[in-house]
């Protein structure tokens, strides 16, 4: 019901204020990957025929009244980003073009950067195997140029990065501003120190998705690779 959004916006804005008091430095909004802000822009799940479902400006309704009601617990001056899909790779699902729409109505109201990223859990596409070369790495490239040609905001690419030099020539040809990484942490802590350090080698992540099995069964989440070298050293 309507009064049902009206409640997870009123929450979202309660979860900022926590977060700021907390003492993080930021929040992010998690968009993308068929969790619920995404299924509000997504027209494979949100099939309402009131003001929050329709088009993309309506889709986006509910996404922008949270924006608002975080803003307005945070500050303006407390970085809001969020992550949100290119494509939803569903039938039926989100588009670059409506995504690209979203995305611009979110920066004129204020979203201070976005992060972009694609699929969801049930097809497994947000989270790509086997990252074994340049050329499989950064995989949501070519929809993130077109967000950088029309965006103001700082826009950050998610998805099987996994080395230095390919980052750099995709931040100099204009595909993105930043780049974030969650695969490489798990199986290396001290990466961005290792990289700081001069050593530039690509990250040791394998790629092979089995760090989801510890986490799904409950057990946290942890390189599964990693641990068993660690048990034969």
């Amino acid at each position: 019901t309507v009064e049902d959004i009206q409640a997870i916006v009123e929450a979202f804005g309660h979860a900022a204020r926590r977060a700021k008091e907390a003492g993080f430095d930021a929040i992010q909004i998690h968009g993308a990957h068929g969790f619920l802000v995404n299924q509000f822009l997504s027209p494979a799940f949100n099939k309402r025929t009131d003001a929050y479902g329709g088009d993309i400006a309506n889709r986006t309704k509910a996404v922008l009244e949270i924006l608002a009601k975080m803003r307005s617990r945070v500050g303006r001056d407390f970085p809001i980003l969020i992550k949100m899909n290119s494509e939803d790779f569903i039938d039926g699902g989100l588009t670059v073009g409506d995504s690209l729409e979203a995305a611009l109505m979110l920066e004129r109201a204020g979203i201070d950067a976005i992060e972009l990223s694609g699929g969801t859990v049930v097809t497994g596409d947000h989270c790509r195997k086997d990252i074994d070369s340049e050329e499989k790495e950064a995989y949501w490239r070519k929809a993130a140029k077109a967000f950088k040609d029309k965006l103001s905001v700082p826009l950050i690419l998610v998805g099987g990065i996994r080395s230095v030099p390919l980052a750099e020539k995709l931040y100099a040809q204009g595909y993105a501003d930043y780049f974030s990484m969650s695969r490489p942490f798990i199986r290396e802590p001290g990466l961005v120190a290792r990289w700081a350090s001069g050593d530039l080698r690509k990250a040791t992540c394998r790629s092979d998705n089995l760090c989801r099995g510890p986490l799904m069964a409950g057990g946290g989440i942890y390189c599964v690779v990693e641990k068993e070298q660690q048990k034969k050293a």
